[in-house]
């Protein structure tokens, strides 16, 4: 094994984490109203459509754009969640104005990464 790669590690918080990019990286003029709410719309998302999974999420939005809700049960990654990605994506768009540059479908987070040391 080259020495300057180390081994994958696992990023458990990342698990429970999905995102939704923008088509064209840019902050939102609403980050900080949707970094507050979104957490409850996704609640509501998902209650609707009669889940049983766990309801508890924390929403960011960071710099260039991306909404990622991070589950806070621990026991429960983000692709049990990949059946509502699709509504929660609508009820994004619809919540806030996104003008011709809309949020893309929610995705999972990468759970493991690769450092390559030059």
């Amino acid at each position: 094994m080259d020495k300057n790669i180390k081994s994958p590690f696992s990023l458990p918080l990342a698990s429970r984490r999905f995102i939704a990019a923008k088509t064209d990286p840019a902050r939102h003029a609403h980050a900080q109203r949707i970094t507050t709410t979104f957490s409850d719309i996704t609640t509501t998302t998902i209650t609707d459509s009669n889940c049983l999974l766990p309801k508890g999420f924390i929403a960011k939005v960071n710099n260039r754009g991306p909404v990622s809700p991070t589950g806070t049960d621990s026991n429960t990654p983000a692709r049990s969640y990949a059946q509502n990605f699709d509504a929660l994506t609508r009820r994004l768009n619809q919540s806030f104005p996104v003008g011709n540059n809309p949020w893309l479908t929610f995705t999972k987070v990468p759970t493991c990464v690769r450092w390559q040391f030059t």
